[in-house]
């Protein structure tokens, strides 16, 4: 039976303290047995880390997945997945940064270029899903509701936080959330029928 992605993260920050402290007993409990390891010792805290960091990584991943599938589409859930593994990436770095002792300006170097990696990579993804979660908060149309939008124009068949579809009489049409943020939303209001005015004097003439 496999475990679940909140145990797995349990364990494997557990293993790692756990690790970690027995290496650095080992350095200071058997200096002349360690000796011959320690131009390593970094390399090994490092892989220690590295090892255990990652499977962290991937199990905050996929609890954030399995999360988002509860209350979103899947490819909404796998999108949120891949940028808490960038992220996750860009931490371990972070991480290693002080396994090797790197001058808090290098740390910095390396923070803010992974940042900026981070940024490119996920802009658009967040724009589109910050943008997603406004759009089902505020409401601005509603399924049913025939639509024109970013130059498209159908009926409202599905709003996700990623994309609105639109249905036409030919085809399907997806509507990225930041689109939709950014343009002028015509609706498409359907005329309500007037209702037939009793015409009481005409019943009572005849």
């Amino acid at each position: 039976m496999s475990r679940s992605p909140i145990a797995k993260i349990i364990l494997y920050i557990t293993l790692t303290i756990i690790i970690l402290f027995l290496l650095d007993f080992l350095f200071i409990t058997f200096p002349s047995v360690m000796e011959q390891f320690e131009d390593y010792r970094s390399y090994i805290n490092a892989g220690v880390v590295l090892v255990f960091g990652w499977g962290v990584v991937k199990s905050l991943a996929q609890l954030s997945f399995e999360y988002f599938k509860r209350i979103t589409d899947e490819a909404t859930a796998a999108t949120i997945r891949s940028i808490v593994r960038i992220i996750g990436i860009g931490v371990l770095f972070s991480l290693l940064s002080s396994v090797f002792n790197i001058s808090a300006a290098s740390a910095l170097t390396l923070g803010s270029f992974m940042g900026m990696v981070i940024g490119f990579a996920t802009q658009k993804v967040l724009n589109h899903a910050v943008s997603g979660i406004f759009i089902i908060i505020t409401r601005p149309f509603k399924v049913g509701d025939t639509v024109t939008v970013a130059g498209q124009s159908g009926k409202v068949k599905d709003i996700r936080i990623m994309y609105t579809l639109l249905e036409t009489d030919e085809k399907e049409i997806l509507i990225p959330s930041g689109t939709i943020i950014g343009s002028v939303i015509h609706i498409i209001r359907k005329k309500e029928e007037p209702k037939k005015e009793k015409k009481a004097t005409e019943e009572q003439s005849s």
